[in-house]
């Protein structure tokens, strides 16, 4: 960096790295990332319409600035071929989708098929829902689930950092036999 400083730091918020970017960088700004600020905020206040909130409000301002009638065209144009056991659900998204995204979505899909819901627990008018891999159970995610406004969070947060769902939350949907990819997990473009 030919000698100099930064002028902004984002981290995951790690104390030794802050102990460390304030030592060695005492004049930098130092920032916890998106993706942090949001897990903290889903972990710590447990309230998803909170956090739907929070996450609408700090990231209002990004846009992404990708070819939206090329995309809109390229998937008009192109028909995709279903590949996985979730057909209808599958059919849906490529209807919302992009065919980019959609591609995108479809490995989704199929990761999806390797997980199963392990527990769940109602809190009011949410519920949480233990999802791990189907052959173990070392590793599970949380997807909150709320039933009022059909909105889906998930601990991954996938969707939060990418735009599109994570497979820990189309095993819920599937296991709820929603067939249809409510209107809360697609982003607005």
């Amino acid at each position: 960096m030919n000698q100099k400083a930064p002028v902004s730091i984002i981290t995951d918020g790690d104390s030794s790295m802050k102990f460390t970017i304030e030592k060695e960088f005492p004049n930098a700004h130092h920032r916890l990332c998106a993706w942090h600020l949001i897990y903290n905020a889903t972990c710590n206040i447990g309230k998803p319409q909170f956090t739907s909130m929070f996450k609408k409000y700090m990231l209002g301002d990004y846009e992404i600035d990708w070819k939206e009638a090329q995309a809109d065209l390229t998937s008009v144009n192109g028909k995709p071929s279903m590949q996985t056991c979730f057909e209808q659900l599958e059919r849906s998204t490529a209807n919302v989708y992009t065919l980019s995204i959609f591609y995108m979505f479809q490995q989704i899909l199929v990761r999806a098929a390797s997980m199963k819901v392990i527990n769940m627990t109602q809190i009011g008018s949410y519920v949480i829902y233990s999802v791990g891999l189907d052959r173990t159970t070392n590793e599970m995610w949380r997807v909150f689930f709320c039933d009022i406004e059909m909105e889906f969070n998930c601990s991954c947060m996938r969707v939060e950092s990418f735009g599109i769902p994570c497979e820990h939350t189309v095993c819920v949907l599937v296991h709820k036999d929603i067939d249809e990819l409510p209107r809360s997990l697609v982003l607005p473009r």
